[in-house]
């Protein structure tokens, strides 16, 4: 079943479609206007759209009665996706509340992160082996097989298969619990940083390469699958902001750098710049005279790409990345 777009604007930016409310959005979008604040403290517009997107996370997109947050509503709040709930958008809405608290000092904010924690916490970890499982009913009951969902398909409404974790999950909670214990030093919220820090430096990497995994199954076994750019070098990023807070600094850094390394020798495109979509975690590249790289570019690998060659501060890499974005914006017309 596909998912409603969340994004409902044409190129001129006038309204078209139904404007579905995803949870990753509205989160990311206030995460984004609090971050804004922090750099111009006296725009009022931003704060206004700091306490607009804290109103929609804490009155619209949380159940009042089984508590988290919805996946998915209609624009005007109704729950979508069979009520489910996806731990995929909670990383982001617990990071965006946690941004609020730390830019305005807002209490009800912090409150509201650890209401989410908490939620995950008591529902969603996997108490066994670690990490989290990602959907869940409204009621938050793992869910792990198709006839246990209310969600029609094999897959949940991430498109991840019934059962399985992932990369998409697992890589958003390193920045989330780094945002969160900023603001928030508590100990289970360091364990937890510590714990999902090794699954994205460690568990999730081929460390001989630097390839990561995509889909493992609960007790972190990989499931074959491409290595894709845009994930790698984001789980990179993040892994360097966590350095600065647990772990072992020089270790996470060569996890880091081992993955970017292979973003750059598997998904690089050396004639005109920029990272492919996804590729094979070794070579070779072709088989039976097929190319097996994805060699479309989408925008956001892009800046994923260019935000962690920014951090490791090469600049001849940072231009990589920079020189096609550059060169699509002029080519867009801005």
């Amino acid at each position: 079943m596909t998912r409603p777009q969340a994004h409902d604007f044409d190129h001129a930016w006038r309204e078209d479609g139904p404007h579905h409310k995803l949870l990753e959005f509205q989160a990311r979008q206030t995460l984004s206007a609090a971050e804004c604040l922090r750099l111009y403290p006296d725009d009022d517009r931003l704060k206004e759209a700091v306490h607009h997107g804290l109103r929609g996370l804490r009155e619209v997109m949380w159940d009042p009665d089984a508590g988290g947050w919805y996946h998915l509503t209609d624009r005007s709040g109704r729950p979508l996706e069979a009520h489910t709930k996806h731990i995929h958008g909670f990383a982001y809405a617990i990071q965006a509340c946690a941004a609020v608290y730390a830019v305005i000092g807002d209490p009800d904010a912090l409150a509201h992160a650890q209401e989410g924690f908490a939620w995950m916490e008591r529902h969603a970890r996997d108490r066994e082996h670690g990490g989290y499982f990602g959907f869940l009913t409204r009621q938050g009951e793992v869910i792990r097989t198709a006839a246990q969902s209310p969600w029609p398909g094999e897959r949940d409404t991430i498109n991840t298969e019934f059962g399985l974790k992932d990369l998409n999950v697992h890589s958003d909670l390193v920045e989330t619990f780094v945002y969160l214990f900023r603001v928030w030093p508590d100990a289970t919220v360091k364990a937890r940083l510590e714990e999902i820090v090794d699954i994205a430096a460690n568990r999730m990497v081929v460390a001989a390469t630097g390839a990561m995994h995509f889909f493992v199954t609960p007790d972190w076994q990989p499931i074959p699958q491409l290595a894709r750019a845009g994930y790698q070098c984001h789980n990179a990023f993040r892994i360097l902001m966590a350095s600065e807070l647990v772990g072992d600094v020089e270790h996470l850094r060569r996890m880091a750098r081992r993955i970017v390394d292979h973003c750059l020798r598997y998904m690089s495109d050396e004639e005109v710049g920029g990272f492919f979509y996804a590729a094979p975690g070794s070579g070779p590249e072709w088989l039976g005279g097929r190319d097996l790289r994805v060699k479309t570019k989408d925008w956001w690998v892009q800046i994923e790409a260019l935000k962690v060659l920014c951090k490791n501060a090469n600049p001849k890499e940072s231009s990589h990345g920079f020189d096609l974005i550059r060169r699509q914006r002029n080519d867009d017309g801005g």
